[in-house]
C-alpha cells in the first residue's frame, strides 16, 4: 500500500516559504525536501508552480479569514468596533513576534508577480476581495451601533484600512519597529469613530 502524501503539509510548508523568502526565491525542489513530497505528486495535485502558488495562497487566505470571521463575530465583545480593533492589532502582534520577517502572502505576490496580469495576481485580488467583505460586515454592524462615520461607505472604510494596514507594515518592516505601525491604526480609528 502507497504513503499517503500529507497536501495541507506541503502547502502549510510552500505559504510559509513563499511569506518568508517571497515567491520567485522558493524553489519547488527546496517544498519537496522540507516536506518528502514526491515529484510526481506535487505536479499531479498542483500541476505547475503556479498552481501550487494559487492555493498555497488558498490555504493561506483560508486561514486567516476563519481567524478574522472568529474574532469579527466574537459575541463576548459587544462593541463591533472593538472587535475590529482586535483584529487589526493582533495582526500588528503578529508581525512583531515574528520580527517582521514574514509577509503577508498577498502582499507577497503585490510585489513580485503584480505588474502584469497572470493567474497569481487573479488569485491574489479574489482572496484579498474575500477579506475585504469580510471586514466590511463588521464595519457595517459598527456603523449601525453608531461606532463609526457614517459619510464613507463600509466598503470605503474596509479599504482605506486596508491600505494604512499594508502601508504601515510596508513601514514597519523597513524600520523593525511597531511602534509608528501601531499609532497609524489607533490614528486610524480616531478619524473614523464616533
Amino acid at each position: 500500500m502507497g504513503k499517503r502524501h500529507d497536501l495541507e503539509k506541503v502547502l502549510q510548508v510552500g505559504d510559509l516559504l513563499f511569506r518568508q523568502q517571497g515567491y520567485h526565491d522558493t524553489g519547488v525542489e527546496e517544498i519537496l525536501s522540507k516536506t518528502d513530497f514526491p515529484r510526481s505528486s506535487f505536479y499531479y495535485h498542483f500541476k505547475s508552480k503556479e498552481g501550487f502558488g494559487e492555493r498555497a495562497l488558498e490555504y493561506y487566505s483560508n486561514n486567516l479569514l476563519q481567524y478574522m470571521r472568529g474574532i469579527f463575530s466574537d459575541t463576548k465583545e459587544e462593541s463591533p468596533l472593538q472587535r475590529l480593533k482586535n483584529y487589526f492589532f493582533s495582526i500588528i502582534d503578529h508581525f512583531e513576534r515574528e520580527e517582521f520577517g514574514s509577509c503577508c502572502l498577498i502582499q507577497r505576490y503585490a510585489i513580485e508577480v503584480g505588474s502584469e496580469p497572470n493567474r497569481l495576481q487573479a488569485a491574489a485580488k479574489k482572496q484579498f476581495n474575500k477579506w475585504v467583505s469580510a471586514t466590511t460586515v463588521c464595519i457595517l454592524e459598527a456603523q449601525e451601533k453608531g461606532e463609526l462615520r457614517l459619510d464613507l461607505s463600509a466598503d470605503q472604510l474596509a479599504r482605506m484600512l486596508y491600505d494604512m494596514l499594508y502601508g504601515g507594515a510596508t513601514l514597519a518592516r523597513i524600520n523593525r519597529e511597531r511602534g509608528d505601525f501601531k499609532r497609524q491604526l489607533e490614528n486610524f480609528f480616531l478619524l473614523v469613530s464616533i
